[in-house]
């Protein structure tokens, strides 16, 4: 007797494979699904960032029109520093403090509270004269018209200030 495999029949191996390929199919569908996803998130993370570097040149605008520095006026006699704060911006800013600085000892403040925008800075003599303009600082701080406070360093650099919670 001559025994011979079992393969069943052609349906159900047809089944069989139809079945596998669909397995197959799906894993493909899964990983193709999964990397459009990262690409999305990649994109979106993208856009989050230009987004947000928008917000901050926006909230900056105004601020980065503000500026201080120290000049001297000379006459036949004496040379006098002064004091120039100068907001270019459209708008006025709030509780403007410019701290007067020489060789990097603060010694003088000046106090504007509002300063309305202005092609022309607003200039005061200073106490302390006869001294090279390099060896003067300004610090400001100051909030804008949208309420948000800033900080400019004798460097010249901007930041934001986070405001104090009560």
């Amino acid at each position: 007797m001559t025994q011979g495999l079992d393969w069943g029949n052609v349906p159900s191996w047809a089944s069989a494979f139809v079945s596998l390929l669909a397995l197959c199919s799906a894993v493909f569908a899964a990983t193709q699904a999964w990397r459009a996803l990262k690409i999305q998130q990649a994109g979106d993370r993208r856009a989050e960032a230009e987004l947000r570097k928008r917000l901050d040149e926006e909230q900056r605008a105004q601020a980065a029109k503000v500026s201080a520095w120290v000049s001297m006026v000379r006459d036949s006699t004496t040379d006098t520093a002064i004091a120039n704060v100068r907001n270019a911006s459209e708008l006025p800013v709030y509780d403007l403090t410019a701290q007067i600085c020489l060789d990097g000892r603060m010694v003088e403040t000046l106090d504007a509270g509002v300063l309305p925008p202005n092609s022309e800075p607003l200039r005061r003599p200073l106490t302390s004269s006869g001294r090279s303009v390099d060896r003067w600082g300004v610090t400001l701080t100051f909030r804008d018209s949208a309420g948000l406070s800033w900080h400019r360093g004798q460097d010249g650099a901007l930041t934001k200030v986070n405001p104090v919670k009560p």
